[in-house]
């Protein structure tokens, strides 16, 4: 999948808890799943089976562990957010088809963000403030979408504001963890996206939370998964990190000579 289409489709993947991990993936086409796949029957559930908690008694944890008060905990991701200028981590991203990609992540609130995949995947994707380009380097294409058509805006708007915001769905957490899932209520961008929180003191600072990653569902019911490992926070970025070169393709080029 290339062009547009795998711009809209991993840029959605890239911001739902979501995106890469163990996921059931449901399959609307009449195709069988994999056998080690199963059924999920909500957003949350299917987050914890990709994060790897045991998903059978997932009713019973949610029963005993979500007693906080909604609006506490949208407090709480919203201070999160609120102290995130800049990350670096690396990703695990897994497709709806099962395929794999891995790289880093350069994240700069608000607006900017690099997803730098690793060999074989031929793809950079940079928003630049503005827009999302998808770069993909066998093609020598560049593909680009305004932020706020992308489930990315999430992610680097500067002020989520959960608590007031029409686009939260559900709130939830156990085993150590805070999820929170996101449609867009102007269904500009389809289905939805799942952020989770390593949160396992949920007493202490909101600043000693973790990104852990995202799960997206798009329309269809197809996941894409994406884990986060080895955050860094405060780091300093170059600007032109978050600028695609024109000579980008040369150098690439030059490069694989």
């Amino acid at each position: 999948m290339t062009g547009l289409t795998f711009l809209l489709s991993t840029a959605a993947a890239l911001l739902q808890g979501t995106a890469p991990l163990a996921a059931s993936r449901p399959d609307t086409s009449g195709a069988q799943s994999p056998p080690a796949q199963t059924q999920a029957e909500t957003p949350v559930e299917s987050a914890v089976d990709a994060f790897d908690a045991d998903a059978q008694d997932v009713p019973q944890r949610m029963e005993r562990e979500s007693q906080r008060p909604r609006e506490v905990e949208l407090a709480r991701i919203d201070t999160y957010f609120s102290g995130l200028d800049t990350l670096r981590a690396g990703f695990e991203q897994v497709g709806a088809d099962g395929a794999v990609a891995t790289g880093t992540l350069s994240l700069d609130r608000p607006g900017r963000v690099r997803f730098e995949y690793e060999a074989p995947t031929p793809i950079l994707l940079v928003a630049d403030g503005q827009t999302v380009a998808i770069a993909d380097f066998d093609l020598e294409t560049v593909d680009r979408l305004p932020i706020a058509q992308t489930p990315l805006k999430w992610l680097l708007e500067p002020d989520l504001d959960p608590a007031s915001s029409s686009a939260v769905d559900e709130v939830s957490r156990f085993d150590g963890a805070l999820y929170l899932s996101l449609v867009d209520p102007d269904n500009e961008i389809d289905g939805r996206v799942t952020l989770v929180f390593e949160d396992s003191d949920p007493e202490g600072p909101a600043e000693d939370m973790r990104l852990a990653g995202w799960i997206a569902v798009d329309a269809m019911g197809g996941f894409t998964e994406v884990r986060l490992t080895g955050n860094e926070r405060g780091v300093s970025f170059n600007p032109r990190l978050f600028v695609l070169d024109d000579d980008l393709f040369e150098r690439s080029r030059r490069t694989r000579r």
